[in-house]
């Protein structure tokens, strides 16, 4: 009886930021929560979870367009724990909600790729040289070289950018995604802060059984290159 409680204790501490265990940490939790009485805005327990592939200025702001968003188990308990903060979702929800997400990655590492297209600017006049073209977002080769992988697209090219346009986060309306999926009623449940002007969004799933790995992604423009990861960073140590 003991040695399954000393077994249960450290599965949840080598194992509770890769795997999902049976319930949500309560302390990644509270962190979405704060989030929410923070008025922090609803993407960013996803962004705490994400690789910028891709930044783009507006104005002085370096804004990242593109990302890869890992959804490991904090990030997905920090968006549970936010949305239970804003909808008022009781334990039982939760519980449901993260044993459910679990069952779909059947032990697989979930990551969301968000793509965009920009029209080209002239940097001398600050103004738009072409207009954006939904069409870059076509030819678009995504890989993991040397890791066997899925990659799945979730959506077609589509706009995004202002408010009533579909690109914007209609990936979280795949049934892959029900169990995170708020149900607010909106078209778009997350909000980043790049979000500036009109352009292209598409987004795909990649689907791993490793932890850790190379994504590569060739588009209009040339190719990026991110190291993926799903496991803790390492403590910074004290001097």
């Amino acid at each position: 009886m003991l040695a399954l409680a000393w077994w249960s204790l450290l599965q949840r501490n080598l194992f509770s930021d890769v795997s999902f265990l049976e319930q949500p940490s309560a302390a990644i939790m509270a962190e979405g929560r704060s989030m929410a009485r923070k008025g922090k805005r609803s993407g960013e327990p996803l962004m705490s979870g994400s690789v910028a592939l891709h930044h783009r200025w507006e104005g002085l702001n370096r804004q990242a367009t593109d990302l890869a968003i890992t959804l490991s188990p904090m990030t997905v308990a920090r968006w549970l724990g936010y949305w239970s903060e804003c909808l008022g979702w009781t334990k039982e929800e939760v519980d449901s909600r993260w044993s459910s997400f679990a069952r779909i990655t059947g032990g697989k590492y979930f990551t969301v790729v968000r793509l965009t297209a920009y029209p080209s600017e002239d940097y001398f006049e600050l103004s738009a040289t072409r207009e954006t073209r939904l069409s870059d977002l076509d030819d678009v080769t995504i890989g993991t070289p040397g890791t066997p992988s899925q990659v799945v697209w979730l959506t077609r090219p589509l706009w995004g950018g202002e408010p009533g346009f579909e690109g914007d986060d209609i990936w979280i309306s795949d049934p892959r995604f029900l169990a995170l999926n708020p149900g607010t009623g909106t078209k778009s449940p997350t909000e980043y802060d790049f979000r500036v002007g009109r352009y292209g969004t598409r987004y795909a799933l990649i689907i791993t059984d490793a932890p850790k790995y190379s994504l590569m992604i060739r588009k209009k423009g040339g190719i990026t290159r991110a190291e993926i990861s799903f496991l803790p960073k390492p403590a910074r140590r004290r001097r």
